[in-house]
């Protein structure tokens, strides 16, 4: 690999140990890809501030590179903790991870990262622009900066992430480059898509069949943001997918061409209600029509879905034996307040929670859910719908968020 001036003397220990050991990482990474150079990045997405996720060595390293006077080169920011610190208690999310998830945070903080706590860091301020260079975390994070905001970046992890924010740097190898861009999988849409329950499960069964593939979706004319997202976080869950183009929709597909860089499928897929009927059927594995646990936000819900989920809770009362999760970040929570939603949603007995989600909480351990007889999951992800049934032994029901709503209220779901 080439390097800099700059990065020679990081490599070197000129900019401390922390550096030194950083650039190492990358450059071990960076060689085992066959990467040219390093390429510098505008921000980074931290992949690992939850303590869930983390056993003691890693805070320990993190605490040893902040006193150390280590710090982040590049704006960061950060994905989901394990707590809400307001709704630690009503939510039953695990004492032991309180203090840990408090030093880790503390430790980040002290670093220069920006606590966003969200897997939607581009609805917390988080914003690439097209063909930046970014180094980001969290799998429906990454699909959405590659695929809607047209930034590169792989799929990073912990260590990684925190590596090239302390440099400033990753290496130029995979999504970073346009030639690994291009489409690989033609993906022809004929059912109609309603809502962004239907495109996320239009991304599960694409994302079950091209696995880390280049997925280039024709028939699809328009879609909001937040579809998009529920079709990116969908892809990211069932297969791994980091990047996917709409042709005449995202911004590296103004048209076909564009998208296919003058190469050819290597197979095309007729999606038709048929097929989105069996991806329904897949994700919807509920045999118990109980509502027990109603989860809204994966990822992290935007200011138009708190919109639609308080218009159309006002006034009445979830069940008494069900509860209903909102899940999204502190800053689009605040954005919640003003508006009056957090205070509908809150006063039909349901919990608006920042800065985490179920799974990440470990609120909905499987111990909790045998003790509550719990059975099943209500949501409008098909990322979670995907997740549950192995991260927290429940099976999942999934609906559109008017329908999630709907159910919380009747404490009972219905095809």
């Amino acid at each position: 690999m080439q390097f800099t001036r700059e990065e020679a003397a990081m490599l070197d220990g000129d900019a401390g140990a922390s550096v030194r050991r950083a650039m190492q990482l990358l450059v071990a990474l960076g060689e085992a890809y066959g990467a040219d150079r390093m390429v510098e990045v505008s921000s980074v997405h931290l992949a690992g501030p939850n303590v869930a996720i983390l056993d003691n060595e890693p805070i320990d390293y993190v605490e040893e590179m902040a006193s150390d006077g280590t710090r982040f080169r590049v704006p960061t920011t950060t994905t989901t903790q394990s707590v809400d610190w307001d709704l630690n208690r009503e939510l039953a999310i695990p004492g032991e991870n309180q203090s840990k998830q408090e030093r880790l945070t503390r430790l980040f903080a002290q670093m220069g990262a920006i606590l966003t706590h969200t897997c939607a860091p581009y609805i917390a301020g988080n914003i690439p622009n097209w063909g930046e260079h970014i180094a980001w975390g969290e799998s429906s994070a990454v699909i959405y900066a590659n695929s809607v905001l047209g930034a590169r970046t792989n799929r990073e992890g912990e260590a990684t992430t925190i590596a090239s924010a302390i440099t400033g740097r990753t290496p130029n190898y995979g999504y970073h480059l346009a030639e690994n861009r291009r489409g690989e999988y033609l993906v022809i849409v004929e059912a109609p898509l309603s809502d962004a329950t239907d495109y996320g499960v239009l991304g599960h069964y694409i994302g079950s069949l091209v696995g880390g593939g280049v997925p280039v979706f024709s028939g699809v004319n328009q879609a909001t943001t937040d579809q998009l997202k529920q079709m990116g976080a969908a892809l990211a869950s069932s297969g791994g997918v980091p990047l996917y183009h709409v042709v005449g929709v995202t911004p590296e597909a103004r048209d076909s061409e564009e998208a296919w860089q003058g190469c050819r499928p290597r197979e095309t897929i007729v999606v038709g209600e048929r097929e989105m009927k069996t991806a329904y059927d897949h994700l919807c594995k509920a045999t118990v029509e109980t509502a027990d646990v109603v989860s809204l936000g994966c990822p992290h819900t935007s200011i138009q879905e708190l919109k639609e989920i308080a218009t159309s809770i006002v006034g009445q009362r979830i069940n008494p034996r069900t509860m209903m999760w909102v899940n999204t970040s502190a800053a689009t929570k605040m954005l919640s307040d003003r508006m009056g939603y957090t205070q509908a949603i809150e006063a039909a007995g349901a919990f608006l929670v920042k800065d985490t989600c179920p799974i990440n909480s470990q609120a909905l351990s499987k111990a909790f859910v045998v003790e509550r007889g719990y059975k099943t999951l209500i949501t409008n992800s098909a990322k979670q719908a995907h997740y549950s049934p192995a991260m927290c032994n429940l099976m999942p029901c999934l609906g559109t968020l008017s329908e999630c709503v709907r159910w919380a209220v009747a404490g009972r779901w219905s095809k």
